[in-house]
């Protein structure tokens, strides 16, 4: 029987609103994944990418992984990983955090690939009492328009090479799926692309939990924490946590393991409605003080007041709370409508006359520029605005 551990965009490393604790938070919850699933006796644990948040991560974040891979592999389970979308090398000539980690302990095996002949030839086997299972790794590729063509080249010839192989075989991907994304704004991939012959595909990128059954098994184990407001209805129904993966039955089983992570909240509605639902769950005992999330509807000679309440209310009975005060807003000349997306991508799209998808390329371009030290390190997103360049002229001529 092989037992694995799917694990994804465990974004270590990440202080969500700058918080210290935050980032406290997810090597806690790293260290506790690893301890259930050891405890699981699983043979193998798998990290579908975004393993850290950025291709430079803390020292911590560093030590954290290293110590927990350690852990594993002191009881024989190797930790297989692959690149995602933050962990990626923005420099040519960089070396991977992860590739790195793999060639001082041989407790982590990257097997991460972004062309057929690397994923084909680094595949991973594993065997436990008479099973065989076999793993091949795909890195995520950057957010440029013809990725999701360069998916396809791969999936073609390793589903041609797997063919030829006896065993349970795992696809270990860092991708979108079209159709599971929130928004259609980043190229994804159709799930009739993916290749067949494989009996789990372990993906990462989507924050929240999925399972679907296809050509194989399709699982998606969602993030550690919650790490944006729209994971966190999401998380009231399903939990957050990792998969565990009976590889030896006819059809994969994949198992929910749940964690204990700072608990969320969004309350919304209008002052009064607010503070009341604000207190109710403020009664309640957590292990961890809460994050809340705020939206509220004011005129604007009544937000001072509220603000007040609303101190007063949440002092030392939360970590953080996030506010965000709907109202008339001349300078947009728009209301904030409940339900209507206020992304910085959504208000630049709506203010300017482009799409999302351009507004998109843009802003990443912006952040590219702004935390690297090098313009060479960008130059996925300056060619991503480049595609997306007369679009945004004639919108500018149109103004």
């Amino acid at each position: 029987m092989v037992l694995a551990a799917h694990l994804a965009d465990t974004h270590l490393g990440y202080a969500q609103y700058r918080l210290g604790e935050r980032e406290d938070d997810l090597y806690e919850l790293f260290s506790t994944a690893y301890e259930e699933a050891l405890r699981e006796r699983v043979n193998v644990i798998v990290i579908s990418g975004d393993v850290f948040h950025t291709p430079r991560p803390p020292n911590r974040a560093i030590l954290t992984f290293y110590q927990q891979v350690r852990r594993a592999g002191e009881k024989g389970v190797k930790t297989l990983v692959v690149a995602g979308e933050h962990d990626q090398l923005k420099r040519r000539g960089d070396v991977h955090p992860l590739l790195m980690l793999s060639q001082i302990t041989s407790d982590v095996v990257f097997i991460g690939g972004t062309d057929a002949n690397t994923v084909i030839s680094q595949r991973y086997v594993v065997e436990s009492n008479g099973s065989r299972a076999l793993f091949y790794g795909v890195s995520a590729f950057p957010r440029v328009m013809d990725r999701v063509e360069r998916y396809k080249a791969i999936f073609e010839q390793v589903q041609a090479a797997v063919a030829r192989e006896s065993g349970r075989k795992v696809l270990v991907a860092h991708l979108p799926i079209e159709g599971l994304m929130s928004t259609n704004i980043e190229p994804s991939v159709p799930v009739d692309s993916l290749p067949s012959g494989f009996d789990y595909y372990a993906l990462g990128h989507l924050h929240i939990r999925h399972v679907s059954r296809n050509k194989g098994v399709l699982g998606y184990p969602g993030s550690l924490d919650i790490l944006s407001r729209q994971e966190v209805d999401e998380w009231r129904r399903n939990g957050k946590g990792f998969y565990i993966v009976d590889l030896s039955r006819e059809e994969p089983d994949v198992k929910k393991v749940d964690l204990d992570v700072r608990p969320q909240f969004v309350v919304e509605g209008g002052k009064n409605d607010v503070l009341r639902e604000l207190g109710e769950l403020l009664r309640a005992a957590y292990r961890k003080q809460p994050i809340v999330h705020i939206k509220v509807s004011l005129k604007k000679n009544e937000e001072p007041e509220f603000r007040d309440k609303l101190e007063n209310l949440l002092r030392k009975k939360v970590l953080d709370y996030r506010l965000e005060v709907r109202r008339e807003d001349p300078k947009l000349g728009v209301a904030h409508v409940p339900g209507e997306s206020w992304s910085e991508a959504g208000v630049i799209s709506r203010v300017y006359g482009i799409s999302e998808k351009a507004a998109l390329a843009l802003i990443r371009l912006k952040d590219c520029l702004s935390s690297r030290s090098q313009p060479d390190e960008c130059e996925n997103e300056i060619r991503d605005v480049l595609l997306v360049k007369d679009e945004i002229q004639k919108a500018q001529g149109e103004a």
